[in-house]
Formats: structure tokens, sequence, C-alpha cells
């Protein structure tokens, strides 16, 4: 009988003093400049989408994932009021939740661009595995109250 082991998936701040480095390589690991372009815009509307125009911007942190990923985070103490599309139910998440979300959707807007570089559509398939398993085991998702 095989033993099984989880995987513990950690979240490491990027300090300060290294978020220029940082940014240079996001376009190392996106595969192009273009493709950290394409991911920041997307981010921004994404979650200003997500939250019904609530996010008005903000300072914006940057973590690696000990999976190989990354994602940005809104540091953020507000709470959300969020609008299921299906049921027209309201729920409430953090900053952290509906930053995540909106890092998986700028991730797979990289990947529609029907003239990015294939290399950096497959590095943003890759990247939105990381972080969609670190999240699930970090059990950071949406709560539906009353569902």
């Amino acid at each position: 009988m095989t033993d099984l082991v989880e995987r513990v998936i950690t979240a490491s701040l990027v300090e300060e003093g290294n978020r220029s480095d940082f940014e240079d390589q996001m376009d190392e690991m996106l595969g192009s400049a273009g493709a950290t372009f394409i991911f920041r815009c997307a981010l921004f509307l994404w979650m200003t989408k997500l939250t019904s125009g609530q996010y008005k911007g903000g300072y914006w942190e940057y973590l690696k994932l000990s999976n190989g990923g990354f994602y940005l985070r809104l540091k953020s103490d507000v709470t959300y009021s969020l609008e299921r599309d299906d049921t027209g139910g309201q729920y409430q998440a953090s900053a952290e939740t509906v930053s995540i979300w909106a890092n998986l959707f700028a991730f797979d807007s990289v990947k529609k661009v029907k003239t990015m570089p294939e290399q950096s559509k497959k590095n943003a398939l890759k990247f939105t595995h990381c972080l969609r398993e670190y999240s699930y085991k970090a059990k950071l998702v949406f709560n539906y109250p009353n569902d």
C-alpha cells in the first residue's frame, strides 16, 4: 500500500525591496512583457467586475507560491459584498479571496489573446493550476451563507 502525503503549499510575500526584481521576473515567468501587461490590466478589470465596482484601486502585494506559482493580492481589510449570477444570492468575501479569483480570471485572459505567444499561454495555464491548487488547499474559497 502506498502512503499518500498531502503536499503543503505556502505563499511567501515578496519583500518591498524585491518588488522591482519580481516585476521583471513576471515577464520571464509569463513569457513576455505583453503577457504581463495583459495579466495586470485583466486583473484590475476582473477585480472591478467581481466586486460590482466596489474595488477602487489599492496596493497590491506580490506572493510566490511554493508550488512554482505566484499571485497578486490586494492589501485591504475590506470585505466585499458579492452577488452570485446563478442565484442572485449575496455573499461576503475578503479582499484576498476576491484577489485570487481575479488572478485566476486574469491568467485565463492571457490564454485567450489570439496573438499571445504559445509559451505565454502555456505559462498562464501553469500558473492557473498552481493558484487553484494553493487556494483549494488553503481553503480560500467563497463562503455562501443562506444557500
